[in-house]
């Protein structure tokens, strides 16, 4: 029987010790928030046994999770095998990944790092042209992480479950999807993305006055505006000259790769221990090089070692941004109407022990 290990996980087969736990798992309304209803202790154990029956069969499946050190069994993550018996869909027959998590093991980036895992063996082990997801339309976590793994949604592909009737509230499904050879393609992207960082040399000061003109021109450029202006962007010019004049309690920092400026960052202490950041990339030429994540963190190992928190709060709509936040670590902690532009914007916060341990 197959078992597969990653940096913190080991993706095993059952136990008869795991079947208490799992039924905890599937008895917590946050848990199963997107499935019809929670699980009876017998429901469970019943399920429990189609997955290893299937496991039997197969040799691989939907995984029983160890962390070890932390905890035996914390959910399942895995390949499950799809019909037109089991899920009579316009995609079966079809092979998902999926996943399945104790409510205090969230937020800690287990399902991505399993379902990771798990691609892997399904492309290379068993050779499969795709791999699909599927959940209820209302299930953004699930979605993001199905999004942090590789997978893409169309629109067309969305689906009424068809064992739910007509009019439930989870029936509405979006299905993602990945190729083996978009699998590839991004492995390989992500393979030249890291070579290339090897190449650059950052390094970060404070914004100085001879600065300001360059500056200027940065927040004129329409990938800024886009996410900086109006009264968010005259905040940020008003608090840039008292930084300029040293009546400013917040940083605003130059980000360079040797002497060539690129990115703008502001700081500003929020009570002990903690710290709130904004980040742009400012210079094109440095645009879609996967450089923020390793810029982000080379910038908070060497100027707030001593924080404990950072906080970040960017659009809620700016997708491209929250995917580097959460690469990089940050969780979405909830979401409020920002003052200085009135629309929904995303509280993200960093652990700064969780950055030392990527």
């Amino acid at each position: 029987m197959t078992t597969l290990k990653t940096e913190r996980l080991i993706l095993r087969p059952w136990c008869e010790q795991d079947l208490e736990p799992f039924a905890k798992l599937n008895a917590d309304p946050k848990v199963m928030e997107y499935f019809p209803a929670t699980l009876s202790k017998a429901e469970s154990d019943q399920l429990a046994q189609r997955i290893i029956t299937k496991m039997d069969e197969k040799g691989w499946g939907m995984w029983a999770v160890s962390v070890p050190g932390i905890a035996e069994f914390i959910g399942f993550i895995g390949l499950n095998s799809v019909d037109q018996v089991s899920l009579p869909t316009p995609f079966s027959p079809a092979v998902e990944v999926g996943w399945r998590i104790a409510f205090e093991h969230w937020g800690k980036g287990y399902a991505t790092e399993g379902a990771k895992a798990a691609l892997v063996y399904g492309f290379k082990t068993l050779n499969l042209g795709e791999i699909v997801s599927f959940t209820a339309v209302q299930n953004m976590r699930s979605r993001r992480v199905m999004e942090r793994i590789g997978m893409h949604h169309n629109p067309k592909d969305d689906f009424e479950h068809p064992k739910l009737p007509e009019g439930h509230l989870l029936r509405k499904h979006v299905l993602y999807r990945l190729s083996q050879e978009e699998w590839q393609t991004h492995k390989l992207q992500k393979q030249k993305i890291e070579e290339n960082c090897n190449h650059f040399h950052f390094h970060f000061a404070p914004a100085i006055p001879p600065q300001r003109s360059m500056l200027h021109q940065w927040f004129e450029q329409k990938h800024i505006k886009a996410w900086m202006h109006g009264v968010g962007l005259q905040n940020t010019l008003d608090g840039l000259e008292r930084f300029f004049q040293g009546k400013s309690d917040t940083t605003y920092w130059v980000g360079y790769d040797n002497d060539t400026p690129f990115a703008f960052l502001i700081t500003s202490h929020e009570g002990k221990g903690a710290i709130t950041l904004d980040v742009f990339i400012c210079n094109p030429s440095y645009l879609g090089r996967g450089l923020a994540v390793p810029m982000i963190r080379e910038f908070l190992t060497t100027h707030f070692s001593n924080m404990k928190r950072v906080l970040i709060d960017p659009e809620a709509t700016n997708t491209r941004a929250i995917h580097v936040y959460e690469k990089v670590g940050f969780k979405i902690m909830g979401e409020f109407i920002a003052s200085w532009h009135p629309v929904p914007h995303y509280q993200m916060e960093l652990n700064m022990g969780d950055l030392y341990l990527k």
